[in-house]
């Protein structure tokens, strides 16, 4: 989608959530949809939204509906909880060492105070992958903005559960972590674009009132979307109760089939996405100061 104020839009979803699940064998996925024209899928709702007995129906719908249009693109990443948290905690562990404390710092057992407010570990362990993937998916989505004459990208997040406040401060210091700060701005430089990252709290719909984010068809692609890969790659029968046969998973993984068939969808592995290795960049004084007076994540 294009926005006369935000360029092109970028939706990012996660599933199953974003922080930590209890299993830890599952593997999350986090993906970002290009749609050029999201209006197509405004008849859906959002997956939690449709009654468990109706899903498979509208999952094929939206397949259909995906395999009829051109302007679609996903790019995105996966990754086992276990791998993820690693990743979390030895980016957390760089980030304290060189931050002030009144910053960033552990917090009794299990949480972190991140400008004197807790973050529990579940998000904050998670987070580190979830601005890589963030990143990750700038360039591919800069080509296509590119393509279009834009010159602004903006990624539109969904809410991260518990403290969103506080889980959008540590997004914005790992946004400066660095070798990620280093790439984005070469992304900018690169491609004469301008990067904001959002929450999209509300939005205008096409008659004039203003609606929940939720509700936007975009955000309800993706939704669907992540949904549909999650299913995939945990071999789930059913990613609701496990109750349900196969014919039911069939259909609900239905639309990443069809991405996949069409080439529409690029996933990367938590390996391929880590922005860092033994020639990683220094914090810098002046990249130290910026972290506390520059806004990652913004409000759309």
């Amino acid at each position: 989608m294009i926005h006369k104020d935000k360029g092109l839009i970028v939706y990012v979803d996660c599933q199953p959530s974003e922080q930590f699940a209890d299993n830890e064998n599952e593997t999350a996925c986090l993906i970002g949809l290009y749609c050029l024209k999201p209006e197509a899928f405004k008849r859906f709702k959002q997956y939690k939204d449709t009654p468990a007995v109706d899903r498979p129906c509208i999952a094929e719908e939206i397949a259909n509906k995906i395999l009829s249009e051109n302007d679609i693109k996903c790019v995105g990443s996966i990754g086992d909880y276990s791998s993820i948290k690693s990743v979390g905690e030895k980016y957390l562990s760089n980030v304290i060492g060189n931050l002030k404390k009144n910053t960033i710092g552990k917090y009794k057992e299990k949480g972190y105070k991140v400008y004197g407010r807790n973050l529990n570990y579940k998000t904050a362990d998670f987070i580190p992958w979830y601005v890589m993937t963030l990143v990750f998916m700038t360039y591919n989505f800069a080509l296509i903005a590119k393509q279009l004459k834009q010159n602004k990208l903006t990624f539109s997040l969904d809410r991260i559960p518990g403290d969103s406040k506080t889980a959008m401060q540590f997004m914005e210091i790992m946004g400066h972590y660095p070798s990620i700060f280093k790439y984005m701005k070469k992304i900018e430089e690169e491609f004469g674009i301008e990067l904001e990252f959002a929450n999209m709290v509300s939005y205008v719909d096409s008659n004039g009132v203003r609606q929940e984010a939720n509700s936007h068809p975009g955000m309800v692609l993706i939704d669907w979307i992540v949904h549909s890969v999650y299913s995939a790659m945990n071999n789930l029968a059913n990613i609701d109760t496990g109750t349900r046969d196969e014919e039911y998973r069939e259909s609900i993984i239905r639309p990443y089939q069809i991405l996949k068939e069409r080439n529409l969808i690029h996933l990367e592995s938590i390996e391929g996405i880590v922005f860092t290795n033994e020639n990683d960049p220094d914090y810098t004084d002046e990249l130290k100061e910026i972290v506390a007076s520059t806004n990652f994540v913004k409000a759309l």
